[in-house]
Protein backbone atom coordinates (compact mmCIF):
# COMPACT_ATOMS: atom_id res chain seq x y z
CA UNK A 1 0.00 0.00 0.00
CA UNK A 2 1.64 3.51 -1.00
CA UNK A 3 1.67 6.46 1.62
CA UNK A 4 -1.02 7.73 -0.77
CA UNK A 5 -3.64 5.18 -0.26
CA UNK A 6 -2.76 5.08 3.39
CA UNK A 7 -2.88 8.71 4.15
CA UNK A 8 -6.71 8.52 2.23
CA UNK A 9 -7.71 5.25 4.36
CA UNK A 10 -6.56 7.20 7.46
CA UNK A 11 -8.74 10.51 5.82
CA UNK A 12 -12.07 8.19 5.33
CA UNK A 13 -11.80 6.94 8.77
CA UNK A 14 -11.42 9.85 10.63
CA UNK A 15 -14.16 11.38 8.41
CA UNK A 16 -16.60 8.55 9.88
CA UNK A 17 -15.42 8.86 13.15
CA UNK A 18 -15.98 12.87 12.85
CA UNK A 19 -19.38 12.22 11.56
CA UNK A 20 -20.75 9.12 14.23
CA UNK A 21 -19.47 11.66 16.79
CA UNK A 22 -20.99 14.75 16.00
CA UNK A 23 -24.47 12.62 15.09
CA UNK A 24 -24.22 11.60 18.79
CA UNK A 25 -22.90 14.55 20.48
CA UNK A 26 -26.28 16.38 18.58
CA UNK A 27 -28.50 13.20 19.70
CA UNK A 28 -27.18 14.18 23.14
CA UNK A 29 -26.73 18.04 23.26
CA UNK A 30 -30.07 18.81 21.97
CA UNK A 31 -30.61 21.75 24.15
CA UNK A 32 -27.17 22.92 24.86
CA UNK A 33 -25.81 26.18 22.46
CA UNK A 34 -22.77 23.93 21.65
CA UNK A 35 -21.05 23.73 18.36
CA UNK A 36 -21.08 20.05 17.96
CA UNK A 37 -19.12 19.79 15.17
CA UNK A 38 -16.17 21.74 16.70
CA UNK A 39 -16.40 19.32 19.81
CA UNK A 40 -16.58 16.09 17.75
CA UNK A 41 -13.14 17.44 16.69
CA UNK A 42 -12.34 17.87 19.72
CA UNK A 43 -13.26 14.10 21.25
CA UNK A 44 -11.68 12.99 18.40
CA UNK A 45 -8.49 14.40 18.99
CA UNK A 46 -8.69 13.29 22.40
CA UNK A 47 -8.99 9.66 21.81
CA UNK A 48 -6.40 9.93 19.07
CA UNK A 49 -3.93 11.42 21.68
CA UNK A 50 -4.99 8.71 23.92
CA UNK A 51 -4.44 6.13 21.76
CA UNK A 52 -0.91 7.34 21.07
CA UNK A 53 -0.11 7.47 24.82
CA UNK A 54 -1.67 4.35 25.12
CA UNK A 55 1.29 3.39 22.66
CA UNK A 56 3.85 4.46 23.84
CA UNK A 57 3.30 3.28 27.33
CA UNK A 58 2.16 6.36 29.08
CA UNK A 59 0.21 5.24 32.04
CA UNK A 60 -2.81 6.76 34.18
CA UNK A 61 -4.30 8.45 31.32
CA UNK A 62 -7.43 9.82 32.69
CA UNK A 63 -9.98 8.57 30.40
CA UNK A 64 -13.12 7.82 32.72
CA UNK A 65 -12.67 11.42 34.09
CA UNK A 66 -12.54 12.43 30.39
CA UNK A 67 -15.45 10.53 29.76
CA UNK A 68 -17.43 11.84 32.62
CA UNK A 69 -16.51 15.80 31.13
CA UNK A 70 -17.88 14.60 28.05
CA UNK A 71 -20.86 13.43 29.23
CA UNK A 72 -21.31 16.23 32.10
CA UNK A 73 -21.70 18.75 28.73
CA UNK A 74 -25.45 17.47 28.86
Amino acid sequence: MSNEALRQRFKQKYNEWFQLVEKTLKNHLQEKKLDVKVLSFLVVAILDGYSMQNLVGIEGIPMEGTAKMIASLE
